[in-house]
């Protein structure tokens, strides 16, 4: 099963310049989810199990920092920018404009979150 994609290296200079992922990411679909996380974490584990990229008129990326060589600064943005100090922390947009945010759910939940903005 294919994988969510990676957010690219290039991109972190501009989310760290404009305190949000570029454009080229957040509408890479009408919706698209955006996972921030640290591949030790259970939660995540779990959710990387049943994620794929395949979800029928959305795109989901992944960050999985902890091994990045910019680990401090992305746990650093992401805690002091997003206000985000737990993982996985994700999240969701619509038409580019970030519409929810989530940390560990359940793959129903995410499917929700990814599809209409709102939680089930």
């Amino acid at each position: 099963m294919p994988k969510p994609q990676s957010i690219p290296d290039d991109a972190l200079d501009e989310l760290f310049e404009k305190k949000e992922f570029p454009d080229r990411i957040t509408q890479a679909a009408p919706k698209v989810a955006v996972i921030m996380t640290q591949g030790w974490c259970p939660e995540w584990v779990d959710m990387a199990s049943w994620l794929t990229d395949d979800y029928t008129g959305a795109k989901v990326f992944q960050l999985v920092y902890d091994k990045h060589k910019r680990f401090n600064e992305i746990r650093m943005f992401k805690e002091n920018v997003f206000h985000s100090h737990a993982i996985p922390y994700v999240r969701y947009y619509h038409g580019g404009t970030l519409v929810a945010e989530s940390f560990y759910v359940w793959e129903d939940e995410f499917r929700g979150l990814l599809e209409t903005g709102k939680s089930e």
